[in-house]
């Protein structure tokens, strides 16, 4: 991986972790996250709006 993305140890990252740790998300992002999440089917909708191919538009997973 630091072949790949060098700028990761730039970043502080250590490119070799296995898998990577991006550290903890904000409290935003994980708001927004639960959101998405919480309203897949209404995002689902939207998606396939905007797109030549709905088809291609993977439903939401509602395990």
């Amino acid at each position: 991986m630091p072949e790949i993305a060098p700028m990761l140890a730039e970043l502080g990252y250590d490119p070799l972790a296995n898998p990577p740790k991006y550290g903890s998300p904000d409290e935003m992002v994980l708001r927004n996250t639960n959101e998405l999440h919480k309203n897949s089917e209404h995002w689902y909708k939207k998606a396939i709006e905007q797109v030549a191919d709905p088809e291609r538009v993977d439903p939401p997973n509602t395990k």
